[in-house]
């Protein structure tokens, strides 16, 4: 606990701040900046449940938002998703195209897959430039079916640990400090608690009462801290163990009070005489800045709420050389606030019928841009949701805040942003901020570009010898199974991209130069995905009873779904045979000549062919190396290449290939004039094709890198809802009955169909507003597993 890692985002105006604000040394004057940060992405990724058993399936939903407001992000169309389990090894992994900023799909488990701890894992390709914490992560236990009857995944505690967090180290056997409590187990899973905390003297120090999340606040009344002893309910005085974690700086005490209008901050136990700076802000993105100069070791700043953004924000304040004394999170949100409101008009229902319920969001701004779900699902004891909310803008989706004013004020007053984060904002002028694209020192390194199309392919070219990039430089990439030939140029520092709008599914490709490189050239790939090298911590597995025997139902209605052929199933995605695919157009269209090998009297070689049958090319002798000359009339002819194919690939040496006997060539196609293609320009193309499709049974290039490229999978819908089969025997057995998005509004109808598995349900309506506002209620109904009397 303690300390919560948020890592680095720069802020282009942070590191002139120095010159930009001014000082004000007597009197505290408020000053307030509008600013643009450098836009950030986080996902909001989640489950229907966080325990599973090996051969179920898993839904899941996933929302792309900017981090700082929590709507819809229009910066990134893919999303990546993994499953990894706790060594880090990949499990499942896919790249999919996002609908609306929003994805939904499932994976099934497989039925081998040990029990353990697993970890959902999400991504854009843009969060690849920020640290894998940054990333979405959901923490799943996952049990085999056989294991379920093991004493050993049965959760049993009779312990508790207690962490006391004064918000300041006060004055002894003073009354009126506060404090936060964080109750959990041994192994660090959250308990809720009722109790107190006695001085030596039998003085009160604290009292303790906590909820699910084990957060909570207290009035504190510091005493001599080596002489603490808590007392709980139900738990045994020496099984009960107390850590007073004091935060990273005792002094100065810095005490936050607000009203409609302003956030006052008392601060006290400064030196006598000194200079300092409030700075207001989230991550690295700031809002409000003041700086004040004191002769009492005193300081009240107001800062007033219209300078300030909806969601968690920081105050931190620093002295003269910029060095921070002390911080304390704000937000201007209470998750307590459900904001909506659910009228069931059915406690019970019966099997296979439809429902309806009425809702109402309240909300001051509904609009078009609000990430409100709906979802219907059997009572599971595995879905914690509602004790905590995923996050609020200034901090990462997915992070579970707590969901009750009391906790998440406890959860408030015990984190901050790291040390770091402030200094970005008082760099020295000298150091460099982030480039797009590409930044070489400093800052953040930019070496991932946000998606925008259905997929992208990027890399570097770089020379061996030095390892130093090398710029404007074109290279050729084809898609095999469509013909579809594409181009970039690298820019200054050797990187380069290539974008594919359209193209679904997986593809082999080939890439290569389109002129002849230099020795030690070297075309290195960006892998598509992120590699594994953070793991969140996991306590051992256990289950509770009551997780136990929903799992165990769990398994008895797989049963029932093997038998009537219900199992999930997971996107397949199949590598297309490689090799050109002469039944489709190439890429240019018709050409200008097309000469067909097989009609003209058989000659020794290739060459031949070209000396003898195809006008308007010569070949040309240079060193050792054999090079395609187009000759015609054209406009610009000198400073553009000519593009030369063979089966679609770009290659730059026909020496091999001129010697292959003619019954392997297909075709001779060109372009005999000047070309345009994207952002590129050639003089002509001429394009060979063999009879397989297949090189002429050549190697390829030594120089091309032939590979595969899983495009993301169309978006579908964001809707999951079972269908009435009131006239067939196939029985419904899905335990999610609906799960779908609200649409933009403050009022509206949800509507459900019920199935043939009776039970405890809950209709639970959760997500953010226009504004970036936590909304959620819940109401619970039963199916009967008979008509009622």
């Amino acid at each position: 606990m303690g300390m919560v890692s948020i890592n680095k985002m720069n802020n282009t105006k942070g590191k002139f701040l120095k010159k930009l604000l001014p000082v004000f040394l007597v009197l505290v004057s408020i000053h307030s900046y509008s600013q643009i940060p450098l836009f950030r992405e986080t996902v909001w990724l989640q489950t229907t449940s966080g325990v599973y058993l090996a051969g179920e399936e898993i839904h899941f939903k996933a929302s792309v938002m900017e981090i700082d407001t929590y709507k819809p992000s229009s910066l990134s169309n893919n999303l990546r998703v993994e499953l990894i389990n706790n060594k880090g090894e990949l499990i499942y992994r896919d790249n999919y195209e996002l609908r609306r900023s929003r994805l939904t799909s499932s994976i099934k488990l497989p039925d081998g897959l040990p029990s353990g701890n697993y970890h959902l894992r999400s991504y854009t390709n843009w969060m690849r430039n920020f640290p894998e914490s940054e990333f979405a992560w959901l923490s799943l236990r996952v049990i085999q079916p056989s294991d379920l009857g093991k004493q050993e995944y049965r959760y049993k505690h009779d312990s508790i640990s207690i962490m006391l967090t004064p918000t300041g180290p006060g004055n002894q056997g003073t009354q009126g400090g506060e404090c936060s409590i964080f109750t959990s187990d041994t192994e660090g899973r959250p308990l809720s608690a009722e109790g107190f905390i006695l001085s030596s003297s039998t003085d009160t120090v604290a009292w303790i009462s906590t909820d699910k999340t084990g957060w909570g606040t207290s009035k504190y009344n510091k005493g001599n801290e080596s002489g603490y002893k808590p007392f709980i309910r139900g738990y045994d005085p020496a099984k009960t163990m107390l850590s007073l974690h004091e935060t990273a700086r005792e002094e100065p005490i810095m005490t936050l009070r607000d009203d409609r209008s302003f956030v006052y901050l008392d601060i006290k136990n400064l030196p006598a005489t000194g200079n300092y700076k409030l700075l207001v802000h989230q991550t690295y993105s700031w809002y409000w800045y003041s700086e004040s100069h004191t002769v009492t070791g005193n300081i009240e700043f107001a800062v007033p709420q219209s300078s300030l953004p909806n969601g968690i924000v920081q105050f931190s304040l620093l002295n003269n050389t910029n060095e921070l004394l002390s911080a304390r999170l704000w937000s201007d949100q209470k998750p307590g606030d459900k904001r909506a409101r659910i009228l069931n008009h059915d406690t019970h229902a019966e099997l296979r019928r439809n429902y309806i319920a009425d809702y109402q969001i309240n909300t001051s701004s509904p609009g078009k841009q609000s990430n409100i779900n709906v979802l219907v699902i059997k009572d599971n004891p595995g879905y914690t949701a509602g004790n905590y909310i995923p996050g609020l803008p200034g901090w990462y989706a997915g992070y579970r805040l707590p969901g009750s004013e009391d906790s998440f004020r406890a959860w408030l007053m015990n984190n901050t942003y790291p040390d770091k984060v402030v200094k970005e904002f008082f760099r020295e002028d000298n150091i460099p901020g982030p480039g797009l694209p590409f930044a070489s020192t400093g800052g953040i390194q930019i070496g991932y570009l946000p998606e925008t199309q259905n997929g992208m392919l990027s890399g570097r070219l770089i020379n061996n010898n030095d390892s130093t990039g090398i710029g404007e430089i074109y290279l050729g990439l084809t898609i095999l199974n469509d013909n579809t030939f594409h181009t970039s140029i690298t820019d200054k520092k050797g990187y380069f991209l290539f974008t594919f709008p359209g193209i679904t599914g997986s593809a082999d490709y080939i890439i290569n130069f389109i002129r002849e490189p230099e020795p030690g050239w070297e075309i290195k790939i960006d892998e598509i995905y992120e590699s594994v090298s953070y793991i969140p911590p996991a306590p051992p597995l256990k289950f509770t009873e009551d997780e136990l025997v929903y799992l165990q139902e769990q398994a008895e209605l797989m049963q029932l779904k093997n038998i009537y052929g219900q199992s999930g199933s997971t996107r397949n995605n199949n590598n297309a045979s490689r090799g050109i695919n002469h039944s489709l157009a190439s890429f240019y269209g018709k050409p200008d000549l097309r000469v067909v090998v097989d009609k003209y009297i058989r000659l020794s070689n290739l060459r031949e062919v070209f000396y003898e049958v195809v006008p308007h090319v010569s070949i040309r002798n240079k060193g050792d190396k054999s090079i395609p000359v187009i000759t015609g009339d054209y406009l610009y002819p000198a400073p553009y290449p000519s593009l030369i194919l063979f089966d679609g690939i770009p290659v730059y040496d026909l020496s091999e290939i001129l010697k292959l006997p003619p019954g392997r060539i297909k075709s001779i196609e060109l372009i005999n004039q000047f070309y345009i293609h994207g952002n590129d320009f050639f003089s002509g193309i001429l394009n060979i094709e063999s009879v397989n499709g297949d090189f002429g049974g050549l190697d390829l290039p030594a120089t091309s890198i032939l590979g595969s490229i899983d495009f993301p999978a169309k978006a579908g819908t964001d809707r999951i809802k079972v269908k009435s089969k009131r006239e067939t025997n196939q029985p419904v057995l899905d335990n999610i009955l609906l799960w779908d998005s609200i649409l933009p509004g403050d009022s509206g109808v949800i509507s459900y169909t019920t199935g043939d598995n009776p039970g405890k349900y809950n209709i639970i309506l959760y997500g953010y507003d226009e504004s970036g506002n936590w909304v959620s209620t819940s109401e619970s109904f039963v199916i009967l597993p008979f008509p009622p009397h």
